[in-house]
């Protein structure tokens, strides 16, 4: 029995760790393009011509 819990806490740790990782993962790379996105938005609306660069980022 004690082998079969330690066994099960290895699984469910690995299978956790690898799922954050994961998150982590998609989530960074959602926080960086949000930032990009906002300065784009901003100097487009200042410039105008900053437009023809917003699709390029995308």
């Amino acid at each position: 029995a004690s082998a079969e819990e330690d066994n099960s806490e290895d699984s469910g740790k690995s299978v956790s760790k690898d799922s954050k990782s994961d998150s982590s993962g998609e989530r960074s790379v959602q926080i960086i393009i949000k930032p990009q996105t906002g300065s784009g938005s901003s100097t487009d609306s200042s410039e105008g011509q900053e437009p023809q660069f917003l699709p390029p980022i995308l």
